[in-house]
């Protein structure tokens, strides 16, 4: 029986190891190149400042990686974004997020918390851009527009909140070009991700 001792405590160190090799919590990571529109953690919504809350993608303003838990990101595609309630836009949007990871018995799951903000928030004009919906017109993105400049507050483009024209129709709807971005969840709401994204028509 002795000779069998020192064998079986030997067999029950890497189990017991392995226990106490077991935690929970939350700790840094990496932030990520870029965020969804809803990655705003705890609750998976837009990012809110100044009493309005923000849709939009955000990429890192570094692009060098590994990335700090704490890093600086900008609205994409358009760096003055509008609320979603289409009231107020948000000139030089820029967010500073935390990034953890969470452990618990039941998931692992990936947060970024807003901690900081820069740029300034604008009502936008009363009236927008005024006149009947007179059908398609080119849509043209701000990122690709050589005469708009992203760091002009008062540039002529995207002053307003109809971004990039539109009106009432003849049937009373509201139209204009919107940055239109498609997700789905695949766990009843608690994380989203973007299928597409692109210029649209929405009428309302």
């Amino acid at each position: 029986m002795r000779a069998h001792l020192p064998l079986l405590v030997l067999l029950l160190l890497p189990s017991s190891r392995a226990l106490s090799g077991q935690s929970y919590g939350e700790w840094d990571r990496p932030c990520s190149l870029r965020l969804p529109p809803r990655f705003s953690a705890p609750f998976s919504h837009g990012v809110m400042y100044q009493g309005k809350e923000f849709r939009t993608s955000w990429q890192s303003v570094s692009q060098n990686t590994p990335l700090p838990s704490y890093n600086w990101y900008e609205a994409t595609p358009d760096p003055n974004p509008i609320s979603t309630d289409r009231t107020s836009r948000w000139y030089g949007a820029k967010v500073k997020g935390h990034c953890t990871v969470e452990r618990t018995p039941y998931y692992i799951q990936y947060h970024t918390y807003p901690i900081e903000y820069e740029g300034t928030v604008r009502a936008c004009p009363s009236g927008g851009s005024g006149g009947g919906f007179q059908g398609a017109t080119e849509l043209t993105d701000p990122a690709m527009d050589d005469l708009y400049d992203p760091y002009d507050p008062w540039s002529d483009f995207g002053t307003g909140c109809d971004d990039g024209g539109g009106g009432s129709g003849t049937d009373g709807a509201t139209c204009q070009d919107e940055y239109v971005y498609v997700e789905i969840s695949n766990d009843g709401g608690v994380t989203w991700q973007v299928i597409w994204e692109g210029w649209a028509l929405v009428c309302v």
